[in-house]
């Protein structure tokens, strides 16, 4: 099992590729935290729900995927205690 330690509420995995990483993001409502999208990146909610601040406002509940386009900068902020994962290019 891939293990990661976190760092408020971000960890990054270990994996064993050079195209491919793995971040998990536990926020509390109200929460939030920014990227920059260097490749396309799916975030996919797995508990509570998000809205994800871009270009456009996105809303993220248990089970929704959305993509994120290179060169983009977003902010991703807990509407109620919340898990994802960012899947992305490195």
């Amino acid at each position: 099992m891939l293990q990661a330690d976190p760092v408020n509420g971000v960890s990054t995995y270990d994996i064993p590729a050079d195209d491919f990483s793995l971040t998990r993001i536990q926020l509390s409502a109200g929460e939030s935290i920014a990227f920059r999208s260097k490749s396309p990146e799916i975030i996919l909610c797995v508990e509570g729900s998000a809205t994800l601040q871009a270009k456009n406002e996105l809303h993220a509940a248990k089970g929704d995927a959305l993509i994120i386009f290179p060169d983009n900068d977003y902010t991703i902020k807990a509407t109620g205690n919340s898990l994802l994962f960012r899947a992305a290019v490195p």
